[in-house]
């Protein structure tokens, strides 16, 4: 089970960092991928800063990430940013969101891709 959680987490983190990069360069802005995809810290450069994606349900995820990283900025899923900012965290001023980016949309639209590659087996 933990494995299937953690390839979910991945896909949900991937599938979250394609939208806000696509977002980003709608706007505008020059974005780059990580140089690694494990890059401690960064998943985007977002004009020449680094920058951290979060797609989950718990806090935790900010609070953890600011611990280890307080001068890194993170996009994080509407719900996830609206708590930061709602809790009045110390750095909720370095969190924010981008237009459609909800934990339900992401899910879903995994589940619509995987629907599709399943489909492709029968």
């Amino acid at each position: 089970m933990f494995a299937a959680d953690a390839a979910g987490y991945s896909l949900r983190g991937y599938t979250a960092e394609r939208l806000v990069m696509d977002r980003l360069v709608e706007d505008g802005h020059a974005v780059s991928l990580a140089p690694d995809s494990n890059t401690a810290g960064l998943d985007l450069i977002v004009d020449g800063s680094p920058v951290q994606v979060k797609c989950a349900r718990e806090i935790s995820n900010l609070t953890e990430h600011f611990e280890k990283y307080p001068d890194i900025p993170v996009i994080a899923n509407a719900e996830l940013a609206q708590e930061a900012w709602e809790r009045g965290e110390d750095w909720a001023d370095l969190v924010s969101t981008v237009a459609g980016f909800d934990l339900a949309g992401i899910e879903a639209d995994i589940s619509e891709a995987l629907g599709h590659a399943a489909s492709v087996l029968d």
